[in-house]
């Protein structure tokens, strides 16, 4: 059983680390998501939950689970704000020296916590990232798993991100405040890009504790308006000029279309060949 060893500042509980869910309209994945936390190995954890004024019973299941372990905290936002704002306000209300995102569809697996945080003591890193399962439509397991590099830099992400929202730990200690720009799509690579500009890498702990789930028509699988938000990172983020991001969308699309898909490993046909 973990045992929880939170401290006590100034009459507020601080936590080691800072969990970062945004939720809209989740009341039927937030259960999961928020079982996944609550099952960690390591205790010393809050989970900051941002209702991104639902409409349906996201607010309920909260309050629920609220009253199961008070380390969730709840913020119900009265307008949605979207993805990048309602991880802000959950960023401003954490007490965390590192933050860790969790959407509310997908979950983590029981040593997450604790075998990112170990790494990250151990070798210094202030931003760390990890393989994923992807679970599609609800599939009972998982058919596909993700095993990014081990290490990547500016010029890495500057091509394309091969970085899982919900698989990522920040130090705040070294990188400081951070928030995720108000853009509609790639907040979260626009923030990875904006942490590692300056020379910071980013570097990938052993394992794969995360499920990734992957619903047909979501806002991260439909690709009308991709290559727009793509040139929108690169122009409004990066301030690169109109030529220079036309020039990145079109590597980012290829990189997108051929080399992004070696990272993937088909679990049922590695079952079948064993």
């Amino acid at each position: 059983m973990a045992i929880r060893t939170q401290k006590i500042i100034g009459g507020k509980i601080i936590a080691t680390v800072s969990v970062i869910t945004p939720a809209f309209n989740s009341a039927e994945t937030l259960a999961a998501c928020l079982a996944s936390v609550r099952e960690q190995d390591f205790a010393d954890w809050e989970h900051v939950v941002a209702d991104d004024g639902s409409t349906d019973g996201t607010h309920e299941v909260l309050e629920r689970h609220r009253r199961i372990d008070p380390r969730l905290k709840a913020i119900h936002l009265d307008t949605q704000s979207g993805a990048a704002g309602a991880r802000n306000a959950a960023l401003a209300s954490a007490s965390g020296r590192y933050v860790a995102f969790l959407d509310a569809d997908d979950l983590w697996l029981p040593q997450k916590l604790q075998s990112q945080l170990d790494m990250m003591r151990s070798t210094g890193a202030a931003f760390s990232y990890g393989a994923y399962f992807v679970r599609t439509d609800g599939a009972r397991g998982p058919g596909l798993c993700f095993e990014p590099p081990t290490e990547l830099a500016y010029a890495d992400l500057l091509k394309g991100c091969p970085i899982g929202c919900s698989t990522v730990m920040i130090d705040r200690e070294q990188a400081g405040d951070i928030r995720m720009p108000a853009i509609r799509r790639g907040q979260d690579w626009a923030l990875w890009l904006e942490i590692t500009r300056e020379g910071r890498s980013a570097h990938a702990f052993e394992g794969v504790q995360t499920v990734y789930n992957r619903r047909s028509g979501s806002l991260s699988s439909r690709k009308v308006r991709k290559l727009l938000d793509v040139w929108d990172v690169y122009h409004r983020c990066e301030g690169l000029g109109p030529l220079a991001s036309s020039f990145y969308s079109m590597r980012h699309a290829y990189y997108v279309a051929v080399e992004k898909r070696r990272f993937y490993r088909n679990l049922q046909t590695a079952g079948r060949d064993r």
